[in-house]
């Protein structure tokens, strides 16, 4: 009977991926315009447009302002920046580590002026920009924090709107200037129009370490990881950050452990599948992996072997929680957007889940996990590919069940130290901020002995936490929903940064800074 049931999926979800809808999504993306979004998707719901036709015409009517605001920078760029006695000014200073605070002043203007700032900056290899056009007050004064734009990139008061509203303009490198065309990563770059002239220009240089970190790669036949710490320096505390292994995560996770070298610790970038010897997927895991790496690090003499934390997100934050609960030589865990339970492993092929395997095991057995719950409006849209995948829908009714969360629940109350949850309330990917309660909760009734903090943001996502101020606002074009406002994304990452830094010196370093 199982058999039969699984071929008749196979056979529907065949049959959707055929679909009249999917031939008329096609043939108005191809169009990529407002009109073929309209005319075509007009056809399949009489006039009721689909959420991705709104979405993507919503898409082309922003990227049509954006690209008309870059070109125009482009030309006026080519004749040079003619000062004029507005300043354009960037606190503390014009290189900082990833994760300080910054602000843009814009000062010195006319009174009562129109004035654009712009800024561009290099992102996977292309180039985002963003604008916004202001009018200054009285005094000649702009503050992006008061003050909303007239028109452009985004919308709101918002200090770090110049940032998280950057997005891919359609211009070839080889149309832009050298300047432009030369720009190295992490440089963001803002320029000052005053009547259609650039009069000032400035850059911020967001640094991933500084100098003196020391980086070892680590390649044995039992691990393979990337070390970082101050040099000339002993018995620094050491986080030990778990992601996934693709590159990009592994590329995320190595500069996080850069940055945090640089505020005073050790740092090991651990993956945990991907990479050789683990499994290519989230399945069959073994811990036994992970507190040999911790045992390394024990063994490192500028670690002190007394404070060793371990943080992750989403899965790595299970992972996170669930090692600080079975490792005593673990003595803190920052779980960011984590699980209260242990999940079922992520196959590559979706028709897997039906039949789902341990993500984790220990001396060869399989650590006990959640089932998902099969959505199969949401599995046919994985398979279809049409429009962005929620995949709480996978995990909110098997928490229904008290029965199961008991059979599969993290042993919190094991972990030896200090614990940090960070979540973000709207999170769409599954339900954290929910299951970060539950845990809370459960340490209180326990009497936990040892301090716990908390950081739940109001109108944040999955993607929580990151030091280095890159647009959030393309994360509602991307396959999976992760939750949350651009703004209220990009607001909470940075704050989150700050506050998880606070949260180990308070803890982990003697003098608390």
């Amino acid at each position: 009977m199982i058999r039969i049931k699984i071929g008749l999926s196979a056979i529907l979800l065949l049959l959707l991926a055929c679909s009249p809808e999917k031939a008329l999504i096609k043939k108005a993306r191809e169009m990529n315009t407002i009109e073929g979004y309209k005319n075509y998707l007009a056809e399949y719901e009489e006039g009721r447009y689909t959420e991705e036709a709104v979405q993507k015409i919503s898409g082309i009517r922003f990227a049509h302002r954006r690209d008309s605001a870059f070109v125009s920078l482009i030309q006026k760029l080519k004749t040079g920046v003619k000062p004029a006695g507005a300043v354009l000014r960037i606190q503390p200073s014009d290189k900082v580590l990833m994760g300080t605070p910054v602000s843009v002043k814009l000062d010195h203007l006319p009174p009562n002026t129109t004035a654009t700032l712009h800024a561009y900056r290099r992102r996977w290899g292309g180039l985002v920009y963003s604008f916004a056009t202001f009018q200054s007050d009285p005094q000649g004064h702009i503050l992006l924090d008061q003050l909303p734009p007239v028109q452009g990139t985004y919308t709101i008061a918002d200090s770090l709107g110049i940032f998280w509203s950057m997005s891919w303009p359609a211009q070839k490198d080889k149309e832009m200037p050298f300047v432009i065309r030369e720009l190295k990563e992490n440089t963001v770059c803002f320029n000052l129009e005053i009547d259609h002239e650039v009069v000032s220009a400035k850059t911020l240089e967001l640094m991933e370490k500084l100098p003196n970190i020391v980086t070892e790669q680590i390649h044995t036949d039992s691990l393979t990881a990337v070390f970082h710490y101050p040099e000339n320096q002993r018995n620094l505390p050491v986080l030990i950050l778990v992601a996934g292994g693709s590159k990009e995560e592994f590329d995320w996770n190595h500069r996080m452990t850069q940055i945090i070298a640089s505020n005073g610790y050790a740092s090991l970038s651990l993956p945990y599948n991907h990479i050789k010897p683990l499994p290519e997927y989230l399945e069959k895991v073994p811990l036994e992996y992970f507190f040999h790496a911790v045992d390394w690090v024990r063994q490192q003499p500028v670690v002190d072997p007394q404070k060793i934390i371990i943080a992750g997100g989403s899965r790595g934050g299970e992972l996170a929680l669930l090692l600080g609960s079975m490792d005593p030589d673990i003595h803190g865990v920052v779980a960011i957007s984590p699980s209260c339970v242990v999940w079922q492993g992520l196959p590559h092929n979706p028709f897997n889940l039906i039949s789902p395997k341990a993500a984790w095991t220990f001396n060869g057995k399989d650590i006990p996990f959640m089932k998902h719950r099969i959505h199969w409006p949401t599995l046919w849209k994985i398979i279809n590919g049409g429009g962005q995948i929620e995949m709480m829908y996978f995990h909110e009714k098997p928490l229904e069940d008290p029965s199961k969360i008991e059979q599969t629940r993290i042993r919190v109350e094991n972990i030896r130290g200090p614990v940090l949850f960070i979540a973000g309330k709207d999170d769409r990917m599954w339900p954290s901020y929910a299951m970060c309660r539950m845990m809370q909760q459960r340490l209180d009734s326990l009497q936990f002995g040892y301090p716990v903090q908390e950081l739940y943001y109001e109108h944040a996502g999955h993607r929580v936490i990151a030091p280095d101020l890159m647009p959030t606002i393309d994360y509602q074009y991307e396959g999976t929903k992760f939750g949350g406002t651009d703004s209220g994304n990009a607001n909470a990452q940075i704050d989150a940064w700050k506050e998880m830094i606070g949260f180990l010196n308070t803890y982990f370093k003697e003098d608390g800074t």
